[in-house]
Formats: structure tokens, sequence, C-alpha cells
């Protein structure tokens, strides 16, 4: 029966992985032989108790008619507690934020496109305006590809005998650079077609007129989101002044990495490709460790959670005046937060929600590599501390608020709270948020 209903009748229709694995755990909870026994109960954590009279008690009904079952169904609430599901409270809020969130959207989509701003000005002479006096100022400055290369072949690696793009995560800062650069070019153009096509010295084309629409409504043009084959170039936003904001502070981190050298811990979320941040950190510590003949195919990825000494929480790369220890190897990364749980700072552990905060500032995390294969086994070796991963909870990090595969980063191993009588499985997930 769990085979079926998980992996064929209805989790066949799951494209995401990790929702996969969600849906396997409810079949493993719900489709088992304890439900046919006379006192199980699918919420545990929401009974009817004298303490808690709007409970409701989940159990398989067992009627000799049809009506009795017509008459059961019809006194189940017509909303579920998310409680009934092992989900926090909270659920209810998150899905109902969701829900405003789309319902705005379709209004602003749908709203006249010619009416006119304060004072009587057009759509297009405001959004002129603002481009004007306000957005292209914002714009930070252009990089300058002769001297990133000058400068990136001074850069080196504390530990490896290779300099410049030779070093993984100068490659890296390379590649994010250009990319950018990119970026910056097209918001700068686009700006100035725009202000030229409302003064009329060029034609007006679709493209100029829907970037005008969404500027106007202070919404992200889809030509600084997408290119047009529909893939994402840049990073999403709700609001366009959001937007902005996280360009200055991407091009601070970089600029910042590329004058003064590494930072003492990253920005996850001022990148492209976080994964790609994740693999150069692996590919600098196994060169690092070539006389211990480690592979990067049997190097295994490990995480951990600063303790309240070296704890640092920062939404964006200006840490400047943060002092942290400096890892002996691997690097740190910040600007997470946590959703659907808390995160207990002095006892390191996941815990539940509290109240009604949807989101949990996340302390910087270490990212390191071991690799276990080439590690010395032999008599006198030094004992290292088992990893019983069967006890952590690989957590999701994603770039956005949204879980789907293809903004996902890593999983990091995080501590679970330690059980306790009446404690429900909890979990959560992490995201690189701006």
């Amino acid at each position: 029966m769990q085979k079926m209903c998980c992996a064929i009748q209805y989790g066949g229709k799951i494209t995401q992985e990790l929702d996969r694995d969600l849906f396997f755990t409810y079949g493993y909870l719900w489709i088992r032989e304890e439900i046919f026994t006379q006192n199980f109960q699918f919420n545990q954590q929401n009974l009817v108790t004298p303490q808690n009279p709007d409970g409701v008690n989940y159990t398989i009904p067992d009627f000799p008619d049809h009506a009795s079952f017509l008459t059961h169904i019809n006194s189940m609430p017509d909303n579920d507690n998310p409680l009934v599901f092992g989900l926090n409270p909270n659920a209810d809020l998150t899905a109902s934020l969701s829900e405003s969130r789309v319902m705005l959207a379709t209004l602003v989509d749908t709203q006249p496109s010619d009416s006119s701003a304060a004072g009587g000005k057009s759509p297009e002479e405001t959004v002129k305006e603002m481009i004007e006096n306000d957005f292209m100022k914002l714009l930070p400055d252009d990089f300058k590809m002769l001297e990133v290369d000058d400068r990136l072949k001074l850069m080196k690696h504390r530990r490896l005998p290779e300099t410049g793009k030779a070093v993984p995560l100068n490659m890296f800062l390379f590649q994010e650079i250009q990319r950018f650069q990119n970026i910056l070019g097209i918001v700068r153009n686009l700006m100035t077609d725009m202000v030229l096509a409302i003064d009329g010295q060029i034609i007006m084309s679709p493209e100029l007129a829907n970037a005008i629409k969404f500027m106007f409504d202070l919404r992200v043009p889809n030509v600084w989101l997408l290119d047009p084959s529909g893939a994402e170039i840049s990073w999403l936003s709700p609001t366009l002044a959001g937007w902005l904001a996280s360009m200055q502070n991407r091009h601070y981190q970089l600029a910042t990495w590329l004058s003064k050298d590494r930072p003492i811990s990253y920005w996850l979320t001022g990148f492209f490709n976080g994964q790609g941040f994740l693999t150069s950190v692996r590919q600098e510590i196994t060169r690092a460790h070539r006389a211990d003949n480690w592979a990067l195919d049997a190097v295994e990825p490990r995480s951990e959670v600063a303790d309240v000494r070296n704890t640092l929480i920062a939404d964006d790369a200006r840490i400047e005046g943060k002092s942290i220890a400096e890892p002996a190897e691997g690097v740190w990364v910040h600007g997470l937060y946590l959703e659907g749980a808390a995160w207990n700072k002095q006892q390191r552990y996941l815990e539940d929600s509290k109240g009604k905060d949807l989101f949990f500032a996340f302390p910087n995390i270490k990212f390191y590599a071991e690799c276990p294969s080439a590690e010395n086994k032999g008599p006198g070796a030094p004992k290292k501390a088992a990893i019983d991963e069967k006890n952590l909870y690989s957590c999701p990090c994603y770039k956005y608020p949204m879980r789907q595969d293809r903004y996902l980063i890593a999983k990091f191993n995080l501590k679970p709270e330690p059980p306790q009588e009446n404690k429900g499985k909890k979990g959560g997930e992490g995201i690189s948020r701006e």
C-alpha cells in the first residue's frame, strides 16, 4: 500500500524530489498496521482533551451503514488544523500570506495602464523622472574587466601554490563578476532606452512599453530577470526597490572581495551560482590535501553551525567591524534564514518556532569537506568523532523561499531538538534570502 500510494498512484505525479520525500514520510506514518487498532489517532498533537476542547479526533470510522459514514464525514471541520499534518500552526499564516500575494499581483496586472499618477503626470513621465532622479543614481560603477584580470593574477590561496584563475574561488569570483557586469549593462541600457523612447528619440517597442509599465508599478521588468528563452539571468525580487538594493549589495561583495582579498564570511545570497561557490570550496580543500591523496569525487561536504562566540548574523556583505575566528579549513557563509522552525543558539539545535515568527535569522555556517576514504585508519591514527547522519536533519537550503529543486543550493545537517515526551517530528528549511 505504501509503495502503490506514495510511488505510483499519487507520488508518481510529484516532480520535486524533496516533496516526494515528504510524501513518503506521510505514507510511512499513516499507511501502516497501527491504523487498524481501536485507539489509533491520525493527529496526535491536536486531540480533544479537557485542556484542548477545540481539538479533533481523526479516526478511521467503522459503521454498519452508509448514512453513519456521511454523518461522520460531515462532522469533520471545514479547515484542518496544521497540527494534523505535523506542521507548525504558523503554516496557516504562511498559506494566507501566499494567497494574498497572488491576489495583489493579479490586481496589479489587471489595473488600467493608462491611469495618471499623482499631479496629473502620465505613467511615462513618472517613470522618466524616477529613472533620471533616482534609479540611475543607484546603479553601481561598471567593473573594468582588464583591471579585474590584473587583480586576479595577484590573488592566491594560503595553502595552494597556484595563483590567479588557477585557484578555484578566484575563478568563481571572475565568473560572478562577468555575470554581474552583464546584468548591470542590461539594466543601464534599458533605462537609457526607456528615457529616449519616452522623449520620442527612438521607437517605443513592445519590450520598452512593458518595462515602463512594470517600473511604474514598482516591479522588476522581465528583461532584467529572464533571457528570451525564459532562463533566469539575475535574481528574483517582489519589488523594484528590493531588486536594486540587492544589486548594490552584490556589487559591494564582489568589489570588496576583489580589492581587499577574501572576506572572513561570504554572503551566500549574493552569488548567482551558490552551488558553484560550495563546489569551488571543495575543490580548494581537495587540492590542499594532495599529499593525502584526496580525490574530489571522494570528498564529502560537511557543515557546522557557529557557536555563540563565533556567531555572525547579517543580511548582506557589509560585515566590517564584525570579528569571528577564521576557520582552519573551509569557509564561513551567512545571510541565511530558517523557515518552519527556530534555532537554539546556546545548545545549537532545531526547535519549534516562537509565536508568529515565520522566519528565523540563522547564524553563520562553516562549510568544509572531508575525505573518509583517504583517512589514516591504522594503529596510532587519530580518532575522529563519528558523524551519525541518521540522527541529524538534512535541512535543504534554497535560493528563494520556494520549494523547488532548481533553487536548491545545498543540504546542511542540523541537530534536531532532543526527544521529549509528547513532541512530534519537526522539519524546516533554510533560505538564502535577500
